[in-house]
């Protein structure tokens, strides 16, 4: 999904093959590295912020374009990766599962079962 959001076509299967699902927030990266050729340099890891969160440093995360994050719902050990494509000013953040669905949630919910693992664009890149 980064990538085709970049226009680079990689099938999702095959970019996901071989990664212990959820992966890390560096192996991701790394993964998504290997598929874009040059074009683009990803990096991924844990926000070096003081929860919580504010709305305003999750729109900043949007300025190169969408990124993933990994969500841990409540009462569950291991979540998955979604990414999210903006915030807006009305709270919400629109998001995309890899399982199909694509959906706004609000941005409380979000910090809230955020890890703060993220995937970017490195800064100075262009999406």
């Amino acid at each position: 999904m980064l990538l085709a959001d970049r226009g680079i076509a990689a099938d999702q299967l095959v970019v996901t093959a071989g990664l212990h699902l959820p992966s890390t927030a560096q192996e991701l990266a790394d993964r998504l590295n290997e598929f874009s050729g040059g074009r683009h340099r990803w990096v991924g890891g844990h926000l070096d912020v003081d929860p919580p969160l504010q709305q305003g440093q999750l729109g900043a995360l949007c300025e190169n374009g969408s990124w993933a994050v990994l969500l841990v719902p409540t009462k569950l050990r291991e979540g998955h990766w979604v990414v999210v494509d903006d915030v807006s000013e009305d709270g919400t953040a629109a998001v995309r599962d890899p399982v199909g669905a694509s959906y706004r949630m609000p941005v409380e919910e979000l910090l809230h079962l955020m890890r703060y693992m993220v995937v970017v664009l490195e800064i100075g890149e262009v999406s």
